[in-house]
């Protein structure tokens, strides 16, 4: 039960992260996908190894495992094309000093700030 809230948890983290670098926050998917997989995975591989009931907790431990691969491909993203931070933006963009600023015309250039 407690795997639904840490599924949930890392999908919305996966969600925010890709939605930073410009990307669809499908990429939560890939984190739920990740974890059920992992787990099958380990749990299977538990099951060859004969270890019995410990196969459980290397299910769950691939599952992390999983969720931790699909944190480093989210991460490796590029931002998406045309995407820019506007903190970069406002960083590098010159401003305006307007020093004779007319109230009444509406092509003034704003002011600064």
């Amino acid at each position: 039960m407690i795997e639904i809230f840490v599924i949930i948890h890392y999908s919305k983290r996966l969600a925010a992260l890709a939605s930073e670098k410009g990307r669809s926050k499908g990429f939560a998917a890939l984190g739920g996908l990740f974890w059920f997989l992992g787990e099958i995975i380990g749990f299977v591989i538990g099951n060859l190894l004969g270890i019995g009931m410990a196969a459980y907790l290397v299910g769950i431990g691939s599952a992390i495992l999983g969720i931790f691969i699909a944190f480093a491909i989210v991460k490796s993203l590029e931002p998406a094309a045309g995407f820019e931070d506007e903190a970069l933006i406002d960083a590098y963009t010159p401003t305006v000093e307007v020093k004779n600023r007319e109230p009444d015309n509406p092509y003034t250039p704003p002011q600064k700030i």
